[in-house]
């Protein structure tokens, strides 16, 4: 009998005291873990997923561990009490850990986006060699054999059609001064011929007299040879490469100011122009763009007066005549347009009519398919008399300009034809306006002369 109540003793202390310790034990055990949990997730950004998931798994187990322990312990009041403890706290590490990780979280989520910026398209300038002479309203054309040639230009109200030239060499990063043109000039056109010679036409002789002289440099005897002139005086025009070899020289201005209509070809065979059909506007300080089919359009620009235009037009080679064509959205002048890899031509910045948004942000595309124009994503920064040169990778850099009154800019960005987004990339080390970008053999793009600081800015490369 005694024997039988020693055992039931036994078992009683078995069941209610052992248990009891366990589970004291185990609640010291998850307040530990609990402390070195909030700690550590409160100060590091690499331990709190690994911390979550010991936690998550402990209180699994344990959650699981303290049910069972409830189920099989009905009978003992400190057993359910001590499970009910354990459980509750176990639920409220949960949550707290759970809390605790979603503001590191959140903590580390917005410091990594804040100090890491995704710029593709950024590139730095850097100074290369500086010109002979400083100059504005030059050319610069990118040669046969890799150089640049850069001829005529102004630097002040003295020097106002310069006629002096140089060439520029990648390989030593070093300017050349060569023989002079025979006419100085500025306001000009350069255009690349077929045999590799450039042709010289038109410009400004001082401030107030446009001339009809043209000229045509020879690389391989690095001379300058008179050709034929053209038939109207005329500076501020375009010139373009025709698929059979002839140039196109179109509008301008000419004798007492009076913007142009009139357009004349260029035979370099027989070194004659003819005057051919006129273009629909007068126009000049415009943009003429070869296209796929080789149609030229012809875009924007100014009236007589300083009214912008919106109108563009297409000359086609075939027939030798002039239609008219989509109008842009925006009248503008003294904007870019560039030719993507697409076919369609981009046109951005200029000058406007409205007062109060007198330099442009806007920017559009012309489809030559459907002689349409649309508004895509503006330039980050509105500006006139800028430059902007298509790249060996598609995308088309823009940099420099007018971005306010007599405010010019050393800001640079760069359009993606595939994502049709503006990027932001790094300053010119100069500001310039009326400059000059030349895309060279080596993918790299030269920038020549500009209205600001041209006498102490070097050249520079992107």
């Amino acid at each position: 009998m005694w024997i039988i109540v020693g055992i039931v003793a036994i078992v009683t202390v078995a069941v209610v005291v052992i248990p009891t310790t366990l589970i004291l034990t185990k609640k010291k055990i998850t307040t530990t873990e609990i402390k070195s949990a909030t700690m550590s997730t409160a100060t590091s950004t690499t331990i709190p997923t690994t911390i979550s998931t010991k936690t998550s798994t402990t209180i699994s187990t344990r959650t699981s561990t303290a049910i069972s322990t409830k189920t099989s312990t009905a009978t003992s009041k400190a057993t359910s009490t001590a499970i009910s403890t354990i459980i509750s706290t176990i639920i409220s590490t949960k949550t707290s850990t759970a809390t605790l990780t979603a503001i590191s979280t959140k903590t580390l989520t917005t410091i990594s986006t804040t100090t890491s910026v995704h710029r593709p398209f950024y590139k730095n300038w850097f100074r290369t060699s500086s010109m002979k002479d400083p100059r504005i309203a030059h050319t610069a054309t990118v040669l046969k054999n890799g150089k640049v040639l850069v001829a005529g230009g102004y630097f002040d109200a003295i020097n106002y059609g310069i006629s002096s030239a140089e060439l520029y060499d990648l390989s030593t990063a070093t300017w050349t001064r060569i023989r002079s043109m025979n006419h100085g000039r500025c306001r000009h056109s350069a255009t690349l011929l077929p045999d590799g010679k450039v042709l010289v036409a038109g410009g400004l002789t001082n401030q107030d007299t446009p001339t009809n002289t043209t000229e045509w440099y020879d690389p391989p005897h690095e001379i300058w040879i008179k050709t034929g002139s053209m038939n109207i005086e005329r500076h501020q025009h375009t010139a373009s490469i025709l698929q059979d070899g002839m140039v196109l020289v179109a509008g301008g201005f000419t004798t007492n100011r009076i913007a142009l209509n009139s357009a004349e070809l260029y035979n370099s065979s027989t070194g004659k122009w003819t005057l051919i059909d006129n273009m629909k506007v007068a126009r000049r300080f415009h943009h003429a763009s070869t296209l796929e089919n080789r149609k030229i359009l012809v875009t924007g620009g100014f009236s007589n007066t300083t009214h912008a235009l919106d109108a563009a037009e297409l000359y086609d080679p075939l027939t030798k005549s002039w239609t008219i064509t989509g109008t842009m959205h925006y009248a503008r002048a003294g904007h870019t347009a560039s030719v993507l890899a697409n076919g369609k031509v981009l046109v951005t910045g200029g000058q406007s009519n409205d007062p109060h948004n007198k330099v442009l942000r806007s920017a559009e595309l012309y489809d030559s398919k459907t002689g349409n124009w649309t508004i895509i994503e503006p330039l980050n920064i509105g500006r006139t008399t800028h430059a902007a040169s298509v790249l060996n990778n598609g995308s088309v850099l823009v940099s420099g300009g007018t971005v306010g009154t007599f405010k010019d800019d050393n800001s640079s960005e760069v359009y993606d034809p595939l994502t049709e987004k503006w990027y932001i990339s790094g300053d010119m080390n100069c500001v310039r306006g009326q400059h000059l970008l030349s895309v060279l053999s080596n993918g790299t793009v030269l920038v020549t002369g500009g209205k600001a600081r041209i006498r102490t800015c070097p050249a520079e490369l992107y």
